[in-house]
């Protein structure tokens, strides 16, 4: 008997017989697809979770500080039983903020050509949702299988502006069949602007009906128990417009909506079990893209259930609780202002806890459902820890976090895990069911989850999880090749992912450099660089502080092997010496700054002139002019300088 065989709170999901909408003309062959060589994947993304707050995870971020988190991380057992059973990459490269790092994950495009260079509300009217021109994973995969592969979003999208009134159609317009979750964050409540937390926000439903890909007509399908209603109005019924499936109503209408049960991680979790639930795993295959809200803020405590982590002795949690029943924190200073980073991080750490236990209890419902062997699980985070919740005992931890180039902001974690490997995990239920069906509610045993863990060094941008788990979904190079230059060819575009699962089933990646970026249209605060996993160059029109309190056009260079905390000023940003600016470049000035103590801030006020493309390519036919450095500069980092920078140009430039 199914898990879930019963009328669960959010109703029984129906899927769409025929292909996802936007699929694109076959081109691999199609005895390529088979269900039996063929795997499900489930993809979880971490929102605003850095390296810094896994506490096992296997390489320091910083391996040469002595800094001491405090507070410390918070456990996360089932992402470490992921990590112990799989594979942990450690040297990969996402872009500073959600929008663009998940337009780059789900195109496998670089964010210069989506043009989803800033989250949705801050782009230029037109471009305020990812285009569905773009050959997204759920397409891909449905390429191949001809349509096998049944396709859901839950929890945050993100890719489209929650206030444009067709963004409900964003996620089908990209691929999936099935859409269950919020447009944007919790806390950016629209329409009515009812609620804007994690216990009172707008759930949009979306589904693509039949072959003829006819939505449901009406206005948008919005739900999140009743939330668009009058609390206590028993009349409020959250049924979908007429269409050629019934759909049972989603909540008891007696029931308000500040319950624990409530909380938008366990929305998320729930939605995408139900829906996996329903599938038949004799004909289906299935695509899951898990995107939790938490623990992005608003920074409220999640049912307590869920966590187990204790604050530091001496701070105190007086309006921390009850669960959903405070207004965000955010805003808010209960400890006063010495405290106020341990009043975020306190919580930030309850709800990272809470997204592990949830991730635990979908694993063991896939185990349950006997189809774990026949699933890979990918965890990747979308960009790095956000200023208010990294430790003060970090390196330049206020600049440098989520909304930066910096290594705090855009390296993220990476783990795969194949379903096949986890055998012999076992599973326990949680001290409380958390409201949650009694069988639903089981994690894995830790002890049963063993190391050490296996760490991969490989370089990795995040657009090559787009090739990678079509590779790891069971396609052929060959096939993969073939999808990827027929889009091209139809397009005269570029996809940039690189597949880091080679033919004999290695993870070794397939890319020199990793490109970071982040801008908004009018050039102001456009930030990128690049990697070769060692050396790192930073171009910034303007940056919100910098170090001297200067915002400036600024170029920084860094040897990430001796200067892993990319710490600025004379002798740590290799282009600056004693004296000022060592090196130059004839496409702009190259303002750099000595912030050592008692020397003055060096600078020239931004002029406005910049661009999201900056700095700008060469003319057609003519190659990058190279930055040029005195005899005493190293003649390999010159090299390296200059490598670096025509791969930039080269990128924005439109070559690969």
């Amino acid at each position: 008997m199914r898990a879930l065989e019963r009328c669960s709170l959010f109703g029984f999901l129906f899927l769409t017989l025929g292909l996802v909408q936007g699929a694109r003309a076959q081109t691999c062959n199609p005895a390529d697809y088979t269900h039996a060589g063929s795997k499900n994947v489930v993809m979880i993304v971490l929102d605003d979770v850095g390296l810094e707050r896994l506490s096992w995870w296997p390489t320091p971020l910083f391996p040469n500080s002595t800094a001491t988190l405090d507070p410390a991380p918070p456990p996360t057992p089932n992402l470490e039983c992921l990590a112990n059973r799989g594979t942990v990459f450690t040297n990969v490269w996402s872009n500073p903020l959600c929008g663009p790092a998940r337009a780059a994950l789900l195109s496998g495009r670089h964010c210069h050509r989506t043009g989803f260079l800033a989250n949705p509300g801050s782009l230029p009217s037109g471009a305020n949702s990812l285009s569905p021109s773009e050959f997204t994973i759920p397409e891909l995969l449905n390429n191949w299988s001809q349509g096998a592969y049944r396709t859901g979003a839950f929890g945050k999208w993100h890719l489209a502006n929650p206030r444009d009134p067709d963004a409900w159609r964003s996620p089908l317009d990209s691929g999936f069949d099935t859409f269950l979750g919020t447009l944007g964050n919790v806390g950016e409540g629209f329409l009515d602007d009812f609620g804007n937390h994690h216990y009172r926000f707008t759930k949009t439903c979306s589904y693509s009906f039949g072959p003829s890909q006819q939505q449901c007509q009406g206005s948008p399908q919005l739900i999140g128990l009743c939330n668009l209603c009058p609390l206590g109005d028993t009349n409020c019924f959250c049924d979908l417009p007429p269409c050629s499936h019934p759909y049972p109503r989603c909540v008891d209408p007696e029931t308000p909506p500040y319950k624990s049960e409530d909380w938008s991680g366990l929305h998320t979790a729930k939605d995408a079990m139900e829906w996996i639930d329903r599938l038949d795993p004799t004909e289906d295959r299935f695509f899951a893209y898990v995107s939790f809200n938490a623990p992005h803020a608003p920074w409220q405590a999640p049912p307590s259930c869920l966590y187990t982590y204790t604050p530091p002795t001496g701070n105190p949690d007086p309006d921390l609780h009850p669960e959903g029943m405070n207004d965000p924190i955010q805003g808010k200073d209960y400890f006063g202002a010495e405290n106020q980073h341990r009043r975020h991080a306190q919580v930030f750490h309850w709800m990272l806890e809470s997204v592990d236990t949830l991730i635990g209890v979908l694993v063991c419902l896939l185990d349950e459902l006997g189809i774990l062997d026949e699933t890979v699980i990918v965890v990747i985070g979308d960009n790095g820890t956000s200023a208010k919740n990294l430790e003060p005992n970090l390196p330049y931890y206020d600049l440098h976090g989520k909304n930066t180039p910096y290594n705090l902001g855009v390296r993220v974690p990476l783990i795969i895990a194949d379903g096949s490997a986890l055998s012999g995990m076992s599973c326990s239920p949680l001290p409380d069911a958390c409201s949650i069906p009694a069988d639903l509610h089981n994690v894995p045993d830790p002890a049963t989850c063993p190391g050490p863990i296996d760490d991969n060094h490989e370089l990795i941008s995040i657009v090559d999880l787009w090739a990678t788990v079509g590779r790891l979904a069971g396609m052929s190079s060959a096939c993969l090749d073939a999808e990827k230059a027929a889009w091209e060819s139809s397009t005269m575009d570029i996809i940039d992912s690189v597949s880091f699962l080679d033919p004999h089933g290695n993870y070794v990646s397939g890319r020199d450099y990793a490109l970071v970026e982040r801008c908004r249209p009018d050039g102001i605060n456009s930030r990128r660089a690049i990697t070769d996993g060692q050396y790192k160059l930073i171009l910034q029109d303007e940056r919100f502080v910098d170090l001297c309190g200067v915002k400036n056009r600024e170029v920084e260079f860094f040897d990430l092997s001796q200067n892993e905390e990319e710490r600025g000023g004379a002798g740590w940003n290799l282009l600056h010496g004693p004296s000022g600016p060592i090196c130059s470049h004839p496409n702009f000035p190259l303002i750099l700054h000595d912030c050592s103590p008692g020397a003055p801030g060096r600078g020239l006020d931004f002029d406005s002139q910049g661009s999201c493309h900056y700095p700008q390519p060469p003319a057609q036919g003519q190659p990058p002019e190279d930055f040029t450095c005195p005899p005493s500069f190293p003649a390999n980092e010159e090299m390296t300088l200059n490598a670096l920078y025509d791969q930039l140009t080269a990128w924005l430039g439109g070559a690969r």
